[in-house]
């Protein structure tokens, strides 16, 4: 709520709480927006996230896009994302676009053809789990052309003795990575590829060139190194 209260009575929390309406609180969160003091500003982004209501969604937008958020920013974008509508998304798609990771979980939660692409936009600037997952949420079916990058995501193909995704469940990344790969179409070319190399019986020309690095590691671990007998 942006105030500090005793923690051993309620009683004085209660009756604050009881005093005024949640419009009221709202706006003395704006007003404290505006404080020099900027750990009020900070606590007033923080308590935007739960007491924000739909009445105050163009003020909390028109702050964001004249860029006077500051460091509250993210605050303000998620709880823009709890209460936004339609309204709100040019604003979402925009900050996605450029790698906002609040922002790519507002586009996600709402889906559709642009959030996708805004996804991948903001991919490109700023790799992160965030935008992996969001794409995964919008079921994304255009990851086609990050494939060697998303098979960089499974230690085992690309360091010897590190075969952390095949002996243990796997990590939200590996399978997050796994999803993306699977709807863009590539898998079963990329599966066929991989036990090719295990079999000795390299592929060379039906390697994509986003792959040669990947394999190019591959086939380092799967070298034999010298053993002398005896």
């Amino acid at each position: 709520t942006g105030q500090s209260f005793d923690t051993v009575s309620a009683t004085q929390w209660e009756r604050w709480w009881n005093e005024t309406s949640l419009e009221q609180k709202q706006q003395r969160l704006f007003n404290e927006l505006m404080a020099a003091d900027p750990s009020v500003r900070q606590a007033a982004g923080r308590a935007f996230r739960c007491l924000a209501t739909r009445d105050g969604e163009g003020r909390i937008l028109e702050l964001l896009e004249q860029g006077r958020g500051g460091r509250v920013q993210t605050d303000l974008l998620e709880a823009l994302d709890r209460i936004g509508t339609a309204r709100s998304m040019p604003y979402f798609l925009s900050r996605a676009r450029v790698g906002d990771r609040a922002a790519a979980w507002a586009v996600g939660r709402r889906g559709g053809e642009e959030a996708e692409a805004a996804l991948l936009k903001g991919l490109e600037r700023n790799w992160c789990l965030d935008f992996l997952l969001n794409l995964d949420r919008v079921k994304s079916t255009k990851c086609g052309p990050l494939l060697g990058r998303l098979s960089r995501n499974f230690a085992s193909l690309i360091r010897a003795g590190r075969g952390e995704d095949l002996r243990y469940p796997s990590s939200p990344l590996c399978r997050v990575s796994a999803n993306l790969i699977r709807r863009s179409g590539k898998g079963p070319m990329l599966v066929d590829l991989i036990l090719a190399e295990m079999e000795g019986k390299p592929k060379e020309d039906a390697i994509p060139g986003q792959l040669k690095p990947l394999f190019h590691n591959l086939r380092q671990i799967l070298t034999p190194e010298f053993v002398r007998e005896g």
